[in-house]
């Protein structure tokens, strides 16, 4: 790597780390914006309520795809935490449906 080459990679670097950086702490800042419409819930109640998305009741084996594990906390605009807060978990099936 030529003396030239490796300054444009470090000033390259430098640049795109500042600007990454900038936007995430300017992003965790904003809160979440209000929803207009939705989310849309079924008349009927759903069996399954054991937050576990692999399973489903009555039915043998797990779920197609990649199980992913989700963490976290609901902060109000003030940063406390929003105890009892409820969150709606939406995702697609293997088949991206």
């Amino acid at each position: 790597m030529t003396h030239l080459n490796r300054r444009s990679f470090l000033k390259n670097s430098l640049i795109t780390s500042t600007i990454g950086l900038a936007g995430s702490l300017a992003y965790a800042k904003e809160p979440t914006p209000p929803e207009i419409e939705g989310p849309f819930y079924p008349k009927l109640a759903q069996k399954d309520k054991d937050f576990d998305l692999t399973k489903v009741d009555g039915k043998s084996g797990i779920s197609k795809g990649k199980i992913i594990f989700i963490e976290g906390k609901v902060l109000g605009s003030d940063s406390k935490t929003i105890e009892n807060a409820t969150i709606d978990l939406w995702q697609a099936n293997a088949a991206g449906r």
